[in-house]
């Protein structure tokens, strides 16, 4: 049973904008129109971010797309965002651009950053979705050489691109960064047999890390999205022989949304770059909170309360249960 006075929402994830310099095959139907439908001016987006903050007292906002580094629209949302109390500022993005945008970060206070990385191939890694592999690096040890907090997001498929877990785990560890592992989701396109022939979970990934590391679970915060593994080396390794075998080495995060739901205590919102506001992924339910931006801003704060009501009611109280709705227009 879902008990919505019992739940709330405490992280926002806020799409800036449909379009992306990639075309991730789990993110975008390659049957789909590329065509951007509408989207709210950065500004007005900041002014629904702040009424939200205001409604919820909400602890962290992720910047999603699409790709939020193209153009100028990440300029013009930071600009106009007021600073929100208590809240931690981060963004997904696929780091294309993430080298030339960092002073822009920077002077925002955005130092958490999420980089979906999906192979360390040059060739698989443009299969995937396209862009340069290169770029993306750039990005990453720029972004470390600035002191920014990152984590790496891979989506391991089957047959596709399980064979760079291993890979990208060691990468991160090096680094000390912290790797996700996002299983697959019966969203959009990918659901049916295709979601079935490609996925690839949280059983298979462990065993094959446990090939190489001793991987030892550690407790789930309450709201937290991912698992959370902590690794040391099983064996001596040459790149690493300053360390002893078996010392600490770092930790991975699953998100296990297939294998083990966190949906019953899921506290995420999103907010698409036209206006619309999901509670629940597996619902599909939108509500367009565009109206309320030609409303005094105490009417238009009543209305998003009764708005918030509905949306935290559409949270699924145990499962994932599929979606029609697709990854890239509502932030990854």
């Amino acid at each position: 049973m879902n008990r919505p006075w019992s739940r709330t929402f405490s992280t926002l994830r806020v799409s800036l904008t449909q379009a992306c310099n990639q075309t991730c095959s789990y993110c975008v139907d390659p049957k789909a129109s590329r065509a951007v439908s509408a989207e709210l001016p950065p500004e007005q987006l900041a002014l629904l971010v702040e009424w939200l903050h205001s409604s919820l007292g909400l602890h962290k906002i992720k910047l999603t797309g699409g790709e939020p580094l193209l153009g100028n629209r990440i300029n013009r949302f930071l600009a106009a965002l007021p600073p929100l109390a208590g809240v931690e500022l981060g963004l997904t993005t696929n780091g294309q651009r993430l080298e030339e945008k960092l002073p822009l970060l920077e002077s925002y206070g955005v130092r958490r950053i999420n980089v979906s990385l999906d192979s360390l191939d040059p060739v698989r890694f443009n299969q995937i979705g396209g862009g340069r592999l290169e770029l993306t690096l750039q990005g990453i040890e720029a972004a470390l050489a600035r002191g920014f907090s990152l984590k790496l997001n891979q989506v391991p498929m089957k047959g596709i691109n399980d064979l760079d877990c291993m890979p990208l785990l060691e990468f991160a560890l090096h680094r000390k960064m912290e790797l996700r592992f996002i299983e697959l989701m019966p969203m959009g396109h990918l659901q049916g047999e295709g979601f079935a022939r490609l996925f690839y979970g949280l059983e298979e990934l462990v065993a094959n890390l446990g090939s190489r590391y001793k991987v030892t679970e550690l407790m789930r915060p309450f709201g937290s999205t991912a698992l959370l593994f902590a690794v040391s080396k099983r064996t001596k390794d040459l790149a690493l022989e300053d360390r002893p075998v078996g010392s600490p080495q770092g930790r991975f995060g699953v998100i296990a949304n297939h294998s083990r739901p966190f949906c019953g205590d899921c506290d995420r919102l999103r907010l698409s770059a036209n206006g619309e506001l999901v509670g629940c992924l597996s619902s599909g339910a939108k509500f367009d909170l565009k109206p309320l931006l030609s409303l005094p801003a105490p009417e238009a704060q009543s209305a998003l309360r009764q708005i918030l009501a509905q949306a935290l009611a559409t949270k699924q109280p145990l499962a994932f249960v599929g979606s029609d709705l697709g990854m890239k227009t509502i932030g990854g």
